[in-house]
């Protein structure tokens, strides 16, 4: 199943809240009020909790399937080490490098205010390499 296909399914299920999934169970534990005053008939009952009992197992399934789709896209952003080149870390470190030298025309230095400008531009090269390398 693709990226593509896992987010399409997890669009449609998410329109379903627990709230929602408790709301069918608690229907599902309850008597009808209308059987108990006698306005519908046994069998009516009877395809009403039927209804109710598939479109449960169908919320829970759903959610079950949302689960599943969100803890393997989980374990493919984790597992990012299989995909990223060897050398990842050392191209950071030469982007950050020509990113300092470029804006400020000077080496980067050992001064605070230019270790957090490296670890602000090491970040945001991070996150430009890893969304061009698609994660």
């Amino acid at each position: 199943m693709t990226v593509d296909e896992q987010n399409k399914i997890l669009n449609e299920l998410n329109t379903y809240t627990t709230d929602e999934l408790e709301e069918v169970k608690n229907k599902l534990e309850v008597v009808p009020n209308d059987l108990i005053s006698n306005e519908i008939t046994l069998q009516e009952a009877i395809e009403q909790i039927k209804t109710l009992t598939v479109n449960c197992n169908l919320l829970l399934w759903s959610n079950a399937v949302k689960e599943q789709i969100i803890k393997e896209q989980e374990e493919e952003i984790t597992d990012l080490s299989s995909v990223l080149p060897k050398d990842f870390e050392s191209y950071i470190e030469n982007e950050v490098k020509q990113s300092l030298k470029n804006e400020l025309g000077i080496k980067p230095s050992k001064d605070k205010k230019m270790k957090k400008k490296k670890e602000t531009l090491t970040k945001k090269i991070r996150k430009k390499a890893m969304y061009y390398l698609g994660f």
